[in-house]
């Protein structure tokens, strides 16, 4: 067996999945033991998606569940991986906002990445700043993590969205609109004509 392939069955044995399909959030609370803590959380798409994973432990605010987080948490990392442990993307620090500003500094982690294909993925949160330390989740991180004298609480909400969000029937436009345009279009046709 391959080192791919036993890392793919160790991560999806150990680590909970949550199935978000083609549209979901879920949000996750916890506290670290240590600065070179690293929560894993795997995530399954049924379809193309887009993947956001929104931190809120620096700042605060309030998560997809409705729970208000106090801010005053540590500078967060979010690291992407595929189900083969590749390594896909990575952010520190996002953007304010969706992201609240605490003492001037925004530092929770905004990652927004579009994955093509279904599958099961895997987002590491970390403490800045443990970076991913190669290009797979077998390589590990960088073990430097920080609180600088902040909580030691996280709270991240995932987010998928469809690539192509459609929009919902009562959000077209109404047959009776798009039939009196038709008319009124022919019935100026019909006046030039004659």
């Amino acid at each position: 067996m391959t080192l791919h392939r036993l890392i793919r069955l160790y991560f999806l044995m150990m680590f909970p999945t949550v199935s978000l399909g083609i549209a979901g959030t879920v949000s996750y609370l916890g506290s670290f033991t240590t600065a070179n803590d690293v929560f894993l959380q795997s995530v399954v798409i049924s379809e193309g998606s887009i993947v956001t994973v929104q931190t809120l432990s620096y700042g605060g605010g309030t998560n997809a569940a409705g729970t208000v987080i106090l801010p005053g948490g540590f500078d967060p990392i979010v690291t992407m991986f595929d189900s083969t442990g590749q390594f896909l993307d990575e952010n520190d620090d996002g953007t304010c906002p969706p992201a609240t500003e605490d003492n001037g500094n925004c530092f929770d982690s905004s990652l927004n990445i579009v994955l093509n294909t279904s599958g099961t993925y895997l987002f590491a949160l970390t403490v800045a700043p443990n970076f991913a330390a190669g290009s797979t989740l077998a390589d590990g991180f960088y073990n430097i993590g920080d609180f600088a004298g902040r909580s030691q609480d996280y709270a991240v909400d995932v987010t998928v969205s469809p690539i192509n969000d459609v929009p919902e029937p009562s959000e077209r436009i109404p047959t009776t609109v798009v039939a009196i345009i038709v008319a009124f279009y022919g019935l100026t046709n019909r006046l030039r004509l004659k």
